[in-house]
């Protein structure tokens, strides 16, 4: 079993971890639920979901920031890389902003130009 310790005051998982951890060696008997796997278990799928949530909100504040970074900038024009082709998109790493995203094509039925993606390569061409 992995884990770390940080300040009990900020994570309620860490303080479940030192509880148990006390049980476990008999120096504390005011949490004997902690004993129970069912409970323990309950405790546990909690957890893992309120992480999962906080997780969640962080990627949201991180993309709503961004979104107000840029919004007020108008056209950007920056180096970017490709990281992976897919047959119909790229996915590409934008170094300055630290940004990492996914460029969909869409083929126009008017022109008569159409993607080809090999496999093999992996490469998208027009023709």
């Amino acid at each position: 079993i992995y884990t770390h310790f940080t300040s009990p005051i900020r994570r309620y998982a860490d303080i479940i971890v030192h509880r148990l951890l006390a049980v476990a060696i008999g120096t504390d008997t005011t949490y004997p639920d902690l004993t129970d796997k069912h409970k323990l278990a309950e405790l546990c799928k909690n957890l893992n979901f309120r992480h999962k949530m906080a997780q969640y909100a962080q990627r949201a504040s991180i993309a709503f920031h961004t979104q107000l970074f840029f919004k007020n900038k108008g056209e950007v024009s920056e180096e970017a890389y490709i990281l992976f082709v897919r047959k119909n998109a790229i996915v590409v790493l934008i170094p300055k902003y630290g940004l990492e995203g996914t460029v969909f094509f869409e083929e126009k039925a008017r022109t008569n130009e159409r993607l080809v993606f090999n496999d093999e390569i992996p490469s998208l061409t027009i023709e």
